[in-house]
């Protein structure tokens, strides 16, 4: 039954899980917020809206018509191509160890950036949102070679980005639990 499911959806099973667990969560933070008092409410309804409509969207892309199939079926790379060579790219094999350079590959670099990214979200808990963001961005953009000035411009960009979001949203992420420890906060 999986598999007939998984076959029509055009998703494998992983793919699937992780949908309809982001479209659950979504939906009961969507209604969770129509208790929030006032303005505090349009921000969890606005991207709890977003993220319903785009996962259902994947979810059931083969039903869609043209313009929007495509849309959602394009292959999108989180990674710069330029770090991988041709052979790659090809997927030859490497007579050395009988595996393909493209499953090296492709484990290698996602998982460095979902290490990235868990690593983003446990420094965010520990000292806030505020400090951690400009870190994150200063190794990813490390990470992808990007000359020191461009590094440098991100990471004031990121910074005053969500300087302006704590502006705007007034929550304390500025802090964390580190700065409650210490009784900074």
């Amino acid at each position: 039954m999986i598999q007939a499911v998984e076959k029509r959806l055009g998703l494998e099973g992983g793919e699937i899980g992780l949908l309809a667990a982001m479209w659950l969560f979504s939906a009961t933070l969507l209604v969770a917020s129509f208790s929030y008092d006032g303005y505090t409410a349009y921000f969890p309804q606005f991207f709890a809206a977003l993220v319903i409509i785009g996962t259902t969207m994947l979810l059931f892309r083969n039903y869609l018509p043209e313009p929007l199939y495509s849309f959602t079926a394009e292959s999108v790379t989180v990674l710069d191509e330029g770090d991988v060579s041709d052979e790659v790219l090809e997927g030859e094999t490497n007579i050395d160890d009988g595996m393909t350079a493209e499953s090296d590959t492709d484990r290698g670099l996602p998982l460095e950036l979902t290490g990235m990214i868990g690593g983003y979200l446990v420094l965010s808990f520990f000292i806030g949102i505020l400090w951690a963001t400009p870190v994150f961005v200063g190794l990813y953009s490390h990470r992808q070679d990007h000359p020191l000035r461009l590094t440098l411009l991100l990471i004031a960009l990121t910074f005053g980005l969500v300087l302006l979001f704590l502006f705007m949203v007034n929550i304390p992420a500025d802090v964390g639990y580190i700065h409650e420890m210490l009784g900074v906060a």
